[in-house]
């Protein structure tokens, strides 16, 4: 098996200079750090482009066998949401906020059942610009740098893109009792990364990116949590999140 390659991506804005990227290889059942971990802003009259993300080690992402890029952004929309725009709904109160089928994904809602812990809304909460920001570029990456986005295409690829949540997994980092698997992603991170910084953040979409690129083939790195069959989600998208975090 040759390296893999996991890239995270803690999207900002569209005007702002918060852009978190990191990105980290997996070789010789060890892990490594490409490049330092950066904040950078989306060029003016232009986007991010793949390139951006790789620059100074191409060779080793096209020599990769798998290259994941872990975004944290929605990369969906409530289907029921879709639905209300072509005249297709009828909606009452919800008696609860998070069961806002116009806000909320199901993976939204599978995300605060099991974790406790209520992500943004794409529709309902500023997080709207960082959905359009992700959307666009990793179209963008599709079209132009042979992407897929799971969960929306199912097929295994060489280069693939999952939405993952940062902050469920900063929950669990100071705990006393980590797993094994845990204390050696925390091992991982950078000594002089600020905590509450978009490096950081990057840092921990790139790891869980890796552990997907990785998945079932090594015990050091935990698997993600899969999305189950549910129809909804080939529309709506999933948050992929570490396994570990739901044992």
């Amino acid at each position: 098996m040759s390296h893999m390659i996991g890239i995270g991506w803690d999207v900002g804005g569209w005007m702002g200079s918060n852009h978190g990227i990191a990105v980290c290889k997996w070789k010789h059942n060890s892990f490594h750090w490409l490049g330092k971990l950066k904040e950078v802003s989306i060029p003016k009259r232009s986007l991010i482009s793949f390139n951006d993300l790789i620059t100074g080690f191409e060779k080793e992402i096209e020599s990769a066998s798998k290259v994941v890029i872990g975004v944290d952004a929605p990369l969906g929309i409530p289907e029921d949401f879709i639905n209300l725009q072509n005249d297709k709904f009828t909606f009452v109160r919800p008696d609860r906020e998070i069961e806002n089928p116009l806000a909320y994904r199901f993976t939204d809602r599978h995300i605060y059942k099991v974790l406790g812990k209520k992500p943004l809304s794409a529709t309902f909460d500023r997080l709207g610009n960082n959905y359009t920001v992700a959307m666009v570029h990793c179209k963008k990456w599709c079209y132009e740098n042979s992407f897929v986005i799971h969960p929306f295409e199912i097929q295994d690829n060489y280069r693939e893109i999952i939405e993952v949540y940062p902050a469920i997994f900063k929950t669990i980092l100071n705990d006393l009792n980590l797993s094994y698997q845990i204390e050696f992603i925390k091992s991982l991170l950078p000594d002089d990364l600020y905590e509450r910084s978009h490096s950081y953040d990057a840092a921990l979409c790139a790891i869980m990116a890796l552990c997907y690129s990785m998945r079932y083939t090594t015990s050091k790195l935990p698997t993600l949590v899969e999305p189950p069959e549910n129809p909804k989600i080939r529309t709506e998208g999933w948050i992929y999140y570490l396994n570990t975090l739901y044992n």
